[in-house]
């Protein structure tokens, strides 16, 4: 079996904003202590990988034949075949167990990303043990959209407030924030709110960036309006001619 473990995480917009710490827990194989991860007694060389511990396997591509060196299936690795398998782990040298690690999670990750943790994968016969790679699924957020690392916030507002003019009170990840609507906002009117969306982070995760907020008013139009509504528009209609 590989010595890489993979697990999926699940994040929302704050952990994407403020980064975070999860709690996460996971199947491991870790050393048998009966055998002490030897798995078992007396051994000898593996006849299929002759004791090297790797096998060399052959890809027929379009650009000729391809040579890859891969660990070897039968030994796992190891270049040895136990004679006198553990009975506890059946001569793998390695048992399940329920595993729990904090994993950081920086600002600024986004769905598909993945982070790694030496050493908290598998355990093999070969004394090591492989990474933990931690696949990242963020969980979209009906109120709060992302756009690369730009946070967009879609807001309605009145036909009244639109034309007169107005103060909303809007509630982002980071706060309420006050919205003042100018008079005359044309539907769809994008409002900035610089370095205030999601941190921009390097290869090696260090913010050195920030997106923006943007919050978008969206005019209501009323699909039933009583009989005074309907004159007052009528009026408007008059004086716009």
């Amino acid at each position: 079996f590989s010595a890489f473990r993979n697990i999926f995480q699940a994040i929302d917009i704050n952990d994407v904003i403020f980064g975070c710490t999860k709690k996460v827990q996971y199947k491991q194989r870790i050393k048998c202590n009966p055998c002490d991860g030897k798995g078992g007694t007396d051994s000898k060389n593996c006849t299929a990988c002759q004791g090297s511990g790797h096998q060399k396997v052959y890809h027929n591509t379009n650009f000729g034949r391809i040579e890859q060196t891969v660990h070897c299936a039968a030994c796992e690795g190891s270049g040895k075949v136990i004679l006198n398998k553990c009975t506890t782990c059946k001569g793998i040298g390695s048992v399940d167990n329920n595993t729990i690690v904090d994993v950081q999670i920086p600002a600024g990750v986004a769905d598909g990303m993945s982070l790694n943790m030496p050493d908290n994968g598998d355990y093999t016969r070969d004394g090591m043990n492989g990474d933990l790679h931690i696949h990242i699924v963020e969980i979209p957020n009906k109120e709060y959209k992302r756009q690369n690392n730009d946070i967009i916030i879609d807001k309605d507002i009145q036909i009244s407030e639109a034309v007169l003019g107005t103060i909303l009170e809007v509630d982002t990840p980071r706060g309420k924030v006050s919205l003042n609507v100018p008079n005359g906002t044309n539907s769809g009117h994008r409002f900035r709110y610089k370095e205030k969306g999601i941190p921009i982070i390097s290869q090696n995760g260090i913010s050195y960036s920030t997106g923006d907020m943007f919050i978008v008013v969206n005019i209501n139009i009323p699909k039933n309006t009583t009989d005074e509504q309907k004159e007052l528009f009528n009026k408007l209609k008059e004086y716009g001619n």
